[in-house]
Formats: structure tokens, C-alpha cells, sequence
């Protein structure tokens, strides 16, 4: 498969992660996680960087408690991600073709919440859980002593940048326990679907759209990543 990708001329491949199976928790069987899932994804990496591909490793499956990590949550869980990312970061801290995306496609509705986390989410039960936000989760990547590069995505299922920059500017200002921290090296994650602003007829808007899609530029603008680009961040 990497031989394959390389003959694409791709320069990246995103490597979604499960919190659970990187931790060993909440049931997850030894064959397939702890140490034996660790050592997988880092021979998998290995193999990746040594082709000359950077890897975008993403927290892509997690959930709070005992519930087990089997679907998508709106924001990382307080629980168990800032341990998960302390992990990730400390084995690939001395490898910087590894870019850590902090959280797939947070869709909660609130910048203060994916800025410091707290009782602001639900997951798939409806039942609220204490969130990390993506400071603490920063966090524990420079605690880790990594200082490769950290992506964030947008609101929206990370389409939506219209508070990203004041939100990532106001990190460096916040109080204990997440004072000290550095926005160096952080840039923005953004994902692009025909139901977000693309003008694209599709079965999401009853296929009423343009027929031709809008331009990039168009596209960028409708989801407010000019203003990310003109405060100095670059996207991918």
C-alpha cells in the first residue's frame, strides 16, 4: 500500500487512532491493544516516514468513562485523551515528519469548549461528559516533550474557522493548569464535504446546488479560512 501512495506522489497519510486501543481500556482485548497496538501503529509509522511521507496521527475514535471507544464524539473526552496523547507524543517527540491531530471533526457548538473543555458535551447517549478541551490536550503533547507540529480542526466537523483564530490566540492567556502553553507550531486541520459550503448539488441540500461546484477560493471564504491564513497560520 505505501508503495502504492508513494506512486501517487502524496506527501501525507492521516493514521486515525482509537484512544481505547492505545491505552488497553474499557474491554479492549490485549491481542489487539495496549503494547501490541502501540507497536503496530509505530511500525506503521516507521514505515511511512522512512518512504519520505509525513504521518498525521488524529485522536479519531474515543469515549468518557467505562463506554467503550466505538464511534465518534462531538469533543475529546477529559477522561482519557489528555493520557492518550501523552502517549502518542512521547513515542514519535523525536520524529518530525509526525504531525498529532488533536481531535477529528469536533462538532459541539461552543469556541470556550473546544478551547478549555469542561461539562459541555454529550455523547452518543445524550448523557453530558466532562470534555478536553484542545489546550489541555496541547498540553499533554508538550508535556511530553513533542514539539512536532499540532493540527486543529474547526467547528462544523472541522469546516467552521470563523472563531478559530481568537480562540487558538487566547491559549497562551489562560489560567492555571493550562497557563504556560505556546500556539508555535499549530496550524489549522480543516475538512471540506459537499454539505459544507461548497455549493455543490448533492443529497444534502435535495441536489438544489450550483452545477458546478464553487471555486477554492470561494470555498475557503465561506468557511473563514482567509482569516486563519491573514493571522499567520497555515491550514491543511
Amino acid at each position: 500500500s505505501v508503495t502504492a501512495i508513494t506512486s501517487w506522489n502524496a506527501n501525507a497519510v492521516r493514521v486515525p487512532l482509537n484512544e481505547d486501543c492505545w491505552l488497553g481500556i474499557n474491554g479492549v482485548s490485549s491481542t489487539y491493544g495496549g503494547a501490541n497496538y502501540i507497536n503496530a501503529i509505530k511500525t506503521f509509522v516507521n514505515l511511512l516516514t522512512s518512504n519520505n511521507l509525513v504521518v498525521i496521527l488524529d485522536l479519531h475514535w474515543a469515549a468518557p468513562g467505562t463506554e467503550p471507544a466505538t464511534g465518534q464524539l462531538g469533543m475529546a473526552d477529559a477522561d482519557h485523551a489528555p493520557a492518550f496523547w501523552s502517549g502518542v507524543a512521547g513515542e514519535f517527540a523525536d520524529n518530525g515528519q509526525v504531525i498529532f491531530d488533536l481531535f477529528n471533526e469536533p462538532f459541539i457548538t461552543d469556541w470556550s469548549c473546544w478551547v478549555s473543555g469542561g461539562m459541555c458535551a454529550v455523547d452518543a447517549n445524550n448523557v453530558a461528559y466532562n470534555a478536553a478541551g484542545m489546550a489541555t490536550l496541547l498540553k499533554a503533547v508538550r508535556g511530553a516533550g513533542a514539539n512536532n507540529v499540532v493540527i486543529m480542526g474547526g467547528l462544523g466537523y472541522a469546516s467552521d474557522f470563523t472563531t478559530w483564530v481568537s480562540s487558538v490566540n487566547s491559549i497562551p492567556m489562560l489560567p492555571a493548569p493550562l497557563d504556560g502553553l505556546s500556539i508555535a507550531n499549530v496550524a489549522a486541520s480543516w475538512h471540506i464535504y459537499d454539505f459544507n459550503d461548497t455549493g455543490c448539488p448533492s443529497q444534502y441540500n435535495n441536489y438544489g446546488g450550483s452545477q458546478m461546484c464553487d471555486s477554492a477560493d470561494a470555498t475557503a471564504a465561506a468557511t473563514s479560512i482567509p482569516s486563519v491564513l491573514a493571522a499567520g497560520f497555515p491550514f491543511i
